[in-house]
């Protein structure tokens, strides 16, 4: 089977590391309820730039975005995303 997803990786990733560092209560509140970070972070992200631009325009930044962004697995077999900014 072939790895998660970018978008998929950067949400595991925004919620292991980023939010872990940042919020340990609600980092350890999400673990212990078995909350996915995809269950809440896709739809956040999806909405970033919505609001801002036009569906058409925030479509073409999200492709610009992804079709960027590179997989990498690290020696510890860690999964990490180059080229993707943090959100």
């Amino acid at each position: 089977l072939p790895g998660p997803t970018p978008i998929v990786a950067r949400c595991e990733n925004l919620q292991e590391k980023t939010l872990k560092s940042i919020d340990k209560v609600l980092y350890r509140h999400l673990q212990d309820e078995e909350i996915q970070p995809t269950l809440y972070l896709l739809r956040w992200i999806r909405l970033l730039f919505c609001r801002e631009f036009h569906i058409r325009y925030a479509a073409l930044i999200w492709d610009s975005i992804f079709a960027n962004a590179k997989l990498r697995v690290k020696a510890d077999k860690s999964v990490e995303l180059e080229g993707l900014p943090l959100v």
